[in-house]
């Protein structure tokens, strides 16, 4: 298994200067911007190379439920996957359309499943086109959200077509155990967020560097290795107390002493 880290703590910072401070910290991995490079690849890659840094998925959210915009919708993700294959990455990362009811009710599972028909046909294309991997990332505030939507959505999609990309912070704060999660679809995970989470912390979900939370992150990535699971670790913080950099140090410094990668 490789670390890599999601940026998003460093803002409008050049992502020149990002992956330096990534390297510095000790990833192998970065987790880009790619739409800002769609045109032209080649700054990205040049920018990763010089880091000697791996350029992991790139983050979609989905919207299939309008019919009037589906194709173009389609092809748009098709253009990202066509990307990370330039870049020599093995997964792009979906996630679901926004919440239509209250965070204390599940959506209707006839809904989950239109929308898991959608995300079954787009996989296809994007696997039999570029033979990249589609991983499902579970995310507060959206259609699969709560423990009994990621499980109606991960039955409805087709295992050999849609992976587990979870994020330990967001299937917590989403009501679901992470670890539990972890379990119960390691065969089917091919990425992961690793996010902790501190009772109070004044930040976006209560969201905080590995180590310094309650989700027992540790067991989670025991899980993966027994598995057999051999991809990214990519930590993220989406908010952050400290500087970027500090926060990526802290992350890295857990998963070397903690979890042994």
């Amino acid at each position: 298994m490789r670390t890599a880290i999601q940026p998003l703590t460093w803002g409008n910072t050049s992502f020149e200067e990002i992956c330096k401070e990534i390297a510095a910290a000790g990833y192998q991995g970065v987790e880009p911007w790619v739409e800002n490079y769609l045109d032209d690849l080649s700054p990205l890659r040049d920018i990763l190379a010089a880091n000697n840094l791996a350029c992991t998925t790139t983050y979609r959210g989905l919207n299939l439920m309008d019919p009037s915009t589906r194709e173009d919708e389609m092809a748009k993700e098709m253009r990202f996957a066509k990307a990370l294959r330039e870049l020599d990455a093995e997964v792009i990362i979906v996630s679901s359309p926004s919440r239509r009811v209250e965070r204390n009710v599940s959506h209707d599972p006839a809904i989950i499943r239109e929308f898991a028909n959608h995300v079954n046909e787009l996989c296809r294309r994007i696997k039999d086109e570029t033979g990249v991997k589609a991983v499902f990332h579970n995310h507060i505030g959206t259609l699969v959200e709560r423990p009994e939507e990621i499980d109606h959505f991960m039955e409805y999609t087709s295992p050999d077509l849609l992976y587990g990309g979870f994020d330990t912070a967001q299937l917590s704060a989403g009501g679901a155990d992470p670890v539990e999660y972890f379990v119960r679809y390691a065969p089917r995970i091919k990425y992961v967020h690793l996010k902790d989470r501190q009772v109070g912390r004044p930040t976006y979900g209560n969201f905080c560097e590995l180590g310094l939370g309650f989700i027992d992150i540790k067991t989670c990535v025991q899980v993966l290795k027994d598995a057999g699971y051999d991809g990214w670790l990519t930590a993220e913080v989406d908010q952050s107390l400290t500087t970027p950099y500090d926060s990526a140090v802290t992350c890295r410094e857990y998963l070397r002493t903690h979890c042994g990668v």
